[in-house]
């Protein structure tokens, strides 16, 4: 039997600013083998789990995840796109189909009326309360039904759409879909509705604007100087518009900035990105864009269409990484910007100074195992989700936390907890 004493030797200070909470604690373990200071009549006891607000601050500890997958009612375990719509429902845009979360249980919605959902891409949600999906096999529109879909679940101020959802889990198909007329368009890999209203389609043969006519979408060519000598280079994966009206553009080509006269300019590897290939796009609260590449994560300057090179610093394993192949960004309702690579998930964590940003990697040490993560979204209570080939994990943003042998336990068997007169947590194993 040993004791471990957790010697807190700064005071435990908790920060509250507005709902975020998080907590700092520094810390060292002390192993006592047999005399161990105890506090008698003054002791504390403690609970096994230590209850924290803010799991994630160390990097050695178990995470509070919860792991869900098809055998959970996902459409599928390869999740390519979380997205959270107005009324507070999580969908899982999955390889093999579409699903949604409400906080209790999954309900998957079929495209199609075969046995084989298409690889759905995206969802999004425009203002006139209609789901756009993009799939491998073309943009498909969902309308909830008005007062039968869309009625109050919670007196909580919102509407939630309910769905007619079959003995199955399953719901019947009240998709309509639509292709572009242009030769190897009918790939569609995102969608977006700006600040005008106009829609945006990115597909494998370029962008297109959305227009609707008579009840049906019409798809219109949108020219922004795509490269045309591999079918590759028209592929457009991701857009994100700016506050400034301006529409970005993430393709296997470079990334593309349009102006709203109608204007573009290509950046590529002879701007300052490390690879052509664009992945994700997020620009964060301060106005500051972020490029997700697989050679690392690019800081862009303050106004890339008016300098080069547009890259201010790449970020890699030498800024604390897991790896440099970034898939996925996310910055969370605490301001936290995550980014989702091959291996694992990190952190920002802001240090004093311009470009003095490092990160914290989470990965097997921490629970995720040897993962890769191709999406990350967030649900109404500020969890995190995550998701990779297995389905998605859910971060917990307030949970328990546990410790083991590799934390420095001599045993993942526990006595007793306890806080001596000097305040150290103590366990006996």
């Amino acid at each position: 039997m040993g004791f471990f004493c957790l010697a807190f030797h700064e005071a435990f200070s908790l920060k509250l600013t507005g709902r975020e909470k998080s907590c700092r604690v520094n810390y060292r373990l002390v192993r006592n083998l047999g005399n161990a200071p105890f506090a008698g009549d003054q002791v504390s006891r403690f609970s096994l789990c230590l209850f924290l607000l803010a799991p994630w601050f160390l990097s050695a500890e178990q995470l509070p995840i919860k792991t869900y997958s098809a055998a959970d009612g996902l459409a599928g375990n390869q999740i390519n796109k979380i997205f959270r719509d107005s009324h507070g429902f999580l969908w899982f845009c999955a390889s093999e189909g579409l699903s949604r979360f409400d906080g209790y249980k999954f309900v998957e919605y079929r495209i199609g009326p075969g046995p084989f959902q298409p690889e759905v891409r995206d969802i999004q949600e425009t203002r006139s309360g209609v789901y756009l999906v993009s799939t491998r096999a073309g943009l498909f529109e969902f309308k909830p039904r008005g007062s039968s879909e869309v009625q109050p679940r919670e007196r909580r101020g919102a509407d939630f759409p309910q769905a007619d959802v079959g003995t199955d889990g399953t719901t019947p198909s009240r998709f309509i879909g639509y292709q572009p007329n242009e030769s190897g368009a009918s790939s569609i890999w995102a969608s977006l509705e700006d600040a005008t209203g106009r829609m945006w389609v990115g597909t494998a043969g370029g962008l297109f604007q959305l227009e609707e006519k008579g009840g049906k979408w019409i798809f219109h060519l949108v020219d922004i100087g795509l490269p045309k000598e591999t079918e590759d280079e028209s592929i457009v994966r991701t857009l994100m518009p700016n506050r400034h009206g301006e529409l970005w553009i993430g393709a296997e080509s470079g990334l593309y900035l349009r102006h709203p006269d109608g204007r573009t300019e290509r950046f590529t590897t002879r701007d300052g990105l490390p690879v052509n290939q664009v992945r994700a796009i997020q620009e964060d609260r301060e106005g500051q864009l972020w490029i997700a590449t697989r050679l690392g994560l690019c800081q862009m300057v303050s106004e890339p269409g008016r300098a080069r090179p547009i890259v201010s610093r790449v970020y890699t394993e030498a800024d604390g990484l897991p790896s440099r192949n970034i898939t996925s960004l996310w910055q969370s309702s605490d301001g936290t910007l995550w980014v989702g690579l091959i291996g694992g998930l990190a952190e920002m964590v802001r240090a004093a100074g311009p470009g003095r940003q490092r990160f914290r990697a989470y990965a097997a040490d921490q629970g995720l195992g040897n993962i890769n993560i191709w999406a990350l979204g967030e649900d109404q209570n500020g969890n995190l989700w995550m998701g990779h080939e297995g389905g998605v994990m859910k971060l917990a943003r307030r949970g328990f936390v546990s410790y083991g042998m590799a934390d420095g336990l001599g045993s993942s068997s526990i006595a007793s907890i306890f806080e001596d007169q000097v305040g150290e947590l103590c366990v006996s194993s």
